[in-house]
């Protein structure tokens, strides 16, 4: 039975509320009070607040309060504070949640006395940033994002855990947190407040991400962004005055912080980032530590988009009702310029022909089949089928044409980097690059996998997975110290310390599932015969999503992006769905021509842009998330007849050809439909076996290549005109 404490102040050690026994008062503001109480039945500290009387006699407030709290305690994010309990006990509303001995922020950077190291604030900025995407997913803005609200959870011999905590408070009164007072007092957090949080227009999730980069400038400087005298001339300053360079503080970050500071606050929500993921990757990116954020932990740079090159437009109109904003395209956790980011790649299987990999994506093992042509690789190079080699130093030339619409074609001359060849004359398969581009990877036909350096094309590592029989390499994590690698005669799934050699994790793939993952990504999905999709992390096998085939027929393909936000989902009726894998929201509904081991439809890394697969006599399309439309370029280099498509790995660019018998291919610029240069791709020019990397900048071809056994002798690197 709850005490009733007159007021909210006033609960005293031993104390009951809901049957948590209060034991002490560890905070206290202006909304409410916080207890650290013990749990009566299971024993364990949790954090008990206590809104203040006024709040809880509000009705309308009331409902609110229970209705968010039970939405925010239902989602799966390991960095919100979990919820264990929510309600009126004996007229007190309260809410409890775990307890995190270690506290907040402002007691981090106290500690500190001053700024804090780079990789530290990449790293929490990435975790906060998890956090309030998937509260965006099912419609709560937080709306007061500041140190106090970041927890920080500090074992010795692990890494820090920040959980977001405080939600639903500030939303939940709108009014207040959108006028000033007749006092001249904001009621909300004017160090890190959104301007249109001050001007009373539509907030949505976008201000969270400006808090949170606010945040992030505190943390980079050890001061806030715009340390005024007084609230009034602090909140001016949000709505008015441009964002501070941050290398005036602290001279030795890089410059490029700045900017991405700058974008994260801009006045205009819609010239923010994407995703507050996107700000969390780029400020990786720019601070050189490759961590961004990412479901489950952090991610390299080579899967976020360059601040520079992103439009600004989020593509949607929010709406705003009861439950806050429910603008469903918004909360894309998109990595930007490489999330991850200059250098994810499409490190596809090689192959030299449309058979070839169809033998890999109708190939089953053990009752698991692998989607093998969605394979993804964070790389800076293409991987192209083909039977000539060349020698350092030769160049191959682009094709100068006179496109039959007048279009002006940019032409150049590839040259050879070098070339990459197994200890011992061995044969390779299954090549692909790491996420931030630094290496290469590839299968033996044995156990082995071999790591090669991409900057000096060096063996650099031969890593033996499982035991006897064939590895199949999916990716590095993001600090390519881990290979997640599949023996597809057992269906293992091994993670292996590159350093050591050894397993460090293995699990079983489910069984008589249809297996689909990006090379280089951080997630697989698995299609069970009930249409039932489920995503896991590569890592841990943990569940991130589970989502229904909005089609009536068996599943296909079911590709996730890649850190498995959004996932293209592929039948055999010909329909494809792109679904948010959070919501469960079918974001858009495509049709391609089904047949058994023909054309897929592919989602690029990022998960904005899909290829809608066409056919012999149909051109395949591409379709923008953010806009609601198709995008194909009206070109009359665009092909006419499907042959597949492969968008690069930083999701800006697509490559494609005329003719399987062609050795030329054509590349786009996604965001401004524009052709960019026809290049002549020694021994092929068949998509399938093309993999485009940053910028369109590299191209990795296989020599040699034996296209019954998938085989290869040795890999040769390009480099391509800008």
């Amino acid at each position: 039975m709850s005490e009733d404490p007159g007021r909210q102040g006033t609960l005293t050690p031993g104390s009951r509320v809901a049957g948590y026994v209060i034991e002490q008062e560890i905070g206290a503001g202006g909304m409410a009070v916080v207890y650290r109480a013990r749990d009566e039945v299971l024993g364990r500290l949790v954090a008990v607040k206590v809104l203040a009387p006024a709040l809880a006699s509000d009705q309308e407030f009331r409902a609110r309060f229970l209705r968010e709290s039970r939405a925010i305690a239902a989602v799966d994010e390991s960095h919100i504070v979990p919820v264990f309990g929510a309600g009126d006990a004996g007229g007190l509303l309260y809410i409890a949640t775990r307890y995190v001995a270690s506290g907040d922020l402002r007691r981090l950077l106290r500690a500190a006395e001053g700024p804090l190291a780079p990789t530290r604030v990449a790293d929490l900025v990435a975790q906060v940033a998890d956090a309030l995407d998937a509260a965006h997913a099912i419609g709560l803005v937080h709306r007061d994002v500041k140190p106090g609200n970041i927890l920080v959870e500090s074992i010795p011999g692990r890494p820090e855990h920040a959980y977001l905590s405080d939600f639903g408070l500030s939303k939940s009164t709108e009014a207040a947190s959108t006028e000033l007072t007749a006092a001249g007092r904001f009621m909300g957090t004017p160090d890190y407040c959104a301007p249109e949080q001050i001007t009373g227009t539509v907030v949505d999730g976008r201000a969270d991400q400006y808090s949170l980069a606010c945040v992030a400038f505190s943390l980079l400087s050890g001061t806030v962004p715009f340390d005024r005298g007084d609230s009034l001339s602090r909140l001016y300053a949000h709505v008015h005055s441009p964002v501070p360079l941050v290398t005036d503080i602290r001279p030795e970050l890089p410059a490029a912080v700045n900017a991405v500071l700058a974008r994260g606050m801009a006045k205009n929500p819609a010239e923010r980032y994407e995703s507050c993921a996107a700000f969390a990757s780029a400020l990786g990116q720019a601070l050189g530590t490759g961590a961004t954020a990412y479901r489950g932990g952090s991610v390299p740079p080579s899967q976020a988009r360059d601040p520079a090159t992103v439009p600004g437009g989020y593509g949607y109109e929010p709406t705003v009702g009861a439950g806050g904003w429910q603008g469903a395209a918004w909360p894309a956790a998109a990595p930007a310029t490489g999330q991850r980011h200059p250098r994810r790649n499409r490190g596809l299987l090689v192959g030299g022909s449309v058979a070839a990999a169809v033998l890999v994506v109708a190939g089953v093992i053990t009752g698991v089949v692998l989607s093998g042509q969605h394979g993804k690789s964070g790389g800076s190079a293409l991987i192209a089928g083909g039977s000539s080699s060349a020698a350092a130093g030769t160049t191959a030339s682009t094709a100068v044409t006179t496109p039959s619409g007048g279009e002006v074609a940019h032409t150049g001359t590839a040259s050879l980097v070098g070339s990459l060849a197994a200890p011992g004359g061995k044969l390779m398969r299954y090549a692909f690059f790491s996420a931030d581009g630094e290496y290469i990877t590839a299968a033996s036909t044995t156990a082995d996998v071999y790591i090669f350096s991409a900057e000096t094309l060096k063996l650099v590592k031969t890593v033996t997975v499982g035991g006897k029989d064939e590895a199949w390499p999916v990716a590095l994590s993001p600090d390519d110290t881990t290979l997640y690698a599949i023996d597809y005669v057992t269906s293992v799934l091994y993670d292996v310390d590159v350093a050591t050699g050894k397993t460090v994790h293995s699990y079983a793939l489910p069984p008589s599932s249809t297996i689909d993952y990006d090379y280089g990504g951080g997630v697989f999905s698995a299609a069970s015969s009930d249409g039932t999709v489920t995503e896991y992390q590569m890592a841990n096998d943990k569940q991130y999503a589970q989502v229904k085939n909005p089609g009536s027929s068996a599943v296909v393909a079911a590709l996730p992006d890649a850190d498995g936000r959004y996932l293209l989902i592929s039948d055999k009726d010909g329909a494809a769905y792109l679904v948010d894998a959070l919501s469960r929201k079918v974001l858009g509904t495509f049709r391609y021509p089904y047949s058994s081991g023909g054309l897929y439809p592919q989602l690029s890394l990022d998960g904005n842009t899909v290829y809608v697969s066409g056919g012999p006599t149909t051109a395949p399309r591409l379709w923008d998330r953010a806009t609601n439309a198709y995008i194909t370029p009206a070109d009359s280099r665009w092909p006419s007849s499907d042959l597949g498509v492969s968008i690069s790995v930083d999701s800006r660019f697509a490559l494609t050809s005329a003719t399987s018998a062609s050795e030329q291919v054509d590349i786009w610029d996604i965001a401004t439909r524009a052709h960019v240069i026809t290049l002549t791709v020694p021994g092929g020019a068949n998509e399938e076996d093309l993999s485009l990397g940053p910028d369109a900048s590299e191209l990795l071809s296989t020599v040699s290549l034996d296209t019954a056994t998938m085989n290869f002798s040795k890999l040769d690197l390009w480099s391509i005109p800008g």
